[in-house]
């Protein structure tokens, strides 16, 4: 959310919602407001005394609330109170900004414009992301955690299509049909609220046969490991170390197929993790790394092609 606020409006943004990226929180002086990542006002509403606090989310039985504080306290001459105002979110079916196609030949959508961040948002970590010579620049920010930087718009079926660049130490990835946990399942930082997971196409240079290279697909704190069904696949030579490599993934329904360069890497059916992630959002990974040191790598030319479901 973007634009100068006067002195009886806050800006500030909750916890990611269930089904990713979409909403921002705007709370005001005496009511609050619920944008997307265009900022236009999805619905508004008034509170009984000032909210100040920053709003939050809930979930119960599979429904999510959006939950602020008006307790007023005499700011900017509003009205005190002592209140707890909760608001039903909307069903994540009816929420999602998801793109579908019915069409064979559907036209390709450009993700990246070159020249901004414009439809993407950040989440988790933090690792920077910046536009630099028409691709976007992945920094890793020392002891930081992993970084996301997530298209607004959804797809279930698609193909799409990119050009990749990593450093010879560190890795990233593409995520793909992803979403944000909506509750934590455990203490570790892949089992929190809020952490991005899903099906991701790992990008690495060869550092030996048996270690994976790009290509191959992660479940991303799915607890899965490799979805390719081997723990550790086999590495290859189709990447070109210190140079930007084509990458092309195609999900239909579960079966989901990556390239690197042309070349077929992976090809498999994944019932389960089409279960519980049959459509989300284009991520770019920034993986953390604990030795302190800069890394650097970059994405460009991003475009996807929405696919019909067979």
């Amino acid at each position: 959310m973007s634009g100068a606020m006067n002195a009886d409006d806050s800006p500030s943004i909750a916890d990611p919602l269930l089904e990713g990226p979409l909403f921002g929180f705007v709370k005001k002086s005496t009511g609050i407001v619920v944008q997307d990542d265009d900022v236009d006002v999805l619905w508004e509403h008034p509170l009984p005394a000032g909210g100040y606090a920053t709003p939050t989310i809930y979930q119960l039985d599979g429904k999510q609330y959006v939950v602020i504080i008006a307790g007023g306290g005499g700011k900017n001459g509003t009205p005190s109170g002592d209140s707890i105002v909760a608001f039903a979110l909307p069903d994540s079916h009816e929420s999602l900004d998801l793109v579908t196609t019915d069409a064979d030949e559907a036209e390709w959508i450009d993700l990246f414009d070159g020249e901004s961040l414009d439809g993407w948002v950040h989440m988790n970590g933090s690792h920077q992301y910046s536009v630099e010579d028409g691709a976007i620049v992945g920094r890793t920010y020392p002891w930081s955690r992993n970084s996301f930087l997530c298209t607004v718009k959804q797809f279930d079926n698609f193909e799409l299509e990119l050009e990749v660049i990593v450093d010879d130490t560190t890795n990233q990835g593409v995520q793909f049909r992803s979403r944000v946990k909506p509750v934590s399942t455990g203490s570790q930082s892949t089992q929190l609220a809020g952490r991005v997971w899903g099906p991701q196409l790992e990008v690495r240079q060869f550092q030996g046969m048996d270690k994976p290279t790009t290509g191959f697909i992660y479940g991303e704190a799915m607890g899965t490991r490799y979805l390719s069904g081997d723990i550790y696949p086999k590495g290859h030579h189709h990447y070109v170390d210190q140079s930007w490599n084509k990458l092309r993934i195609v999900a239909e329904g579960p079966r989901l197929r990556t390239w690197v360069n042309g070349t077929l890497i992976d090809d498999v059916t994944h019932e389960e993790a089409y279960e519980t992630h049959p459509h989300g959002f284009i991520a770019l990974q920034v993986h953390g790394m604990n030795d302190g040191r800069t890394y650097e790598m970059g994405w460009r030319n991003i475009r996807i092609r929405p696919l019909p479901k067979r």
